[in-house]
């Protein structure tokens, strides 16, 4: 694992072709996700579905949410948690949520910003715009 890593930091790219063992191993994606939060991508179907895994990732990198499981994009109150980590998540949730004035309103009460990432009927509305 020590070899991968240390692989994966210079050409994350090399991860890809990690052992399955490696690549489904929690803690060692933990590491790597934390370090490049896009390595996601290459972690096997049953991380992608660990919430603590994809928040670990979201916090520093909101576009690795497009690597979370299908289950955990449609879930609202993961995706609620995961907008309360980092706001430019919002931009990586489906458009139903970024439609949604009670989901839109949650994350910007949290973070000013992620209006910015709201549908654009939303970007508009004057409690949002205040909240």
């Amino acid at each position: 694992p020590h070899f991968v890593m240390a692989l994966a930091r210079k050409r994350p790219e090399a991860l890809e072709h990690a052992a399955e063992s490696l690549r489904s191993c929690r803690e060692f994606m933990r590491e790597v996700v934390e370090f490049r939060a896009e390595l996601l991508e290459h972690a096997t179907e049953d991380l992608r579905a660990d919430s603590a895994l994809v928040l670990a990732a979201v916090k520093s990198n909101g576009s690795a949410l497009r690597f979370a499981s299908p289950a955990l994009r449609a879930s609202r109150p993961f995706l609620l948690q995961a907008v309360h980590l980092n706001a430019a998540v919002l931009e990586e949730c489906p458009e139903e949520f970024r439609a949604h004035r009670g989901f839109v309103l949650s994350a910007v009460q949290q973070s000013g910003v992620s209006l910015g990432f709201a549908a654009g009927a939303l970007r508009g509305d004057r409690e949002l715009v205040l909240a």
